[in-house]
């Protein structure tokens, strides 16, 4: 899993969050940074805290890893993120057992297709 979120107490809760659930965990304060973790990395899943819609899109077009972003808790930026590449979204601040719910999701969701393509 990768964590890209400036912040750096919300980057360390989740990056201690989902470590301590057995996630492999790598994070970056930046899209920059994200980007080259990305590639480095080649993780299961992305959890994005947005500013602004750049690293989204940078992502999407390199990989179809599953993203979760972190927004503001309005229409427009809820319909932005997925039109913009986004597989779910969770409001800030977080609710961590909310955001676990969905990365179990898309991973299940994310494993189930896979299956379905080797068969």
């Amino acid at each position: 899993m990768l964590i890209v979120a400036r912040d750096r107490d919300t980057r360390e809760l989740l990056a201690r969050t989902f470590s301590s659930q057995g996630f492999q965990v790598v994070t970056a304060s930046d899209g920059v940074s994200g980007l080259f973790q990305l590639g480095l990395a080649q993780p299961d899943l992305v959890v994005l805290d947005l500013n602004g819609w750049e690293t989204l899109q940078r992502i999407r077009a390199l990989s179809a890893v599953p993203i979760i972003v972190l927004i503001e808790d309005n229409p427009k930026t809820r319909i932005e993120s997925l039109n913009r590449g986004a597989d779910y979204f969770v409001t800030k601040p977080p609710c961590i057992k909310e955001l676990d719910a969905k990365v179990r999701a898309l991973l299940r969701w994310d494993r189930t297709m896979l299956t379905e393509a080797i068969a």
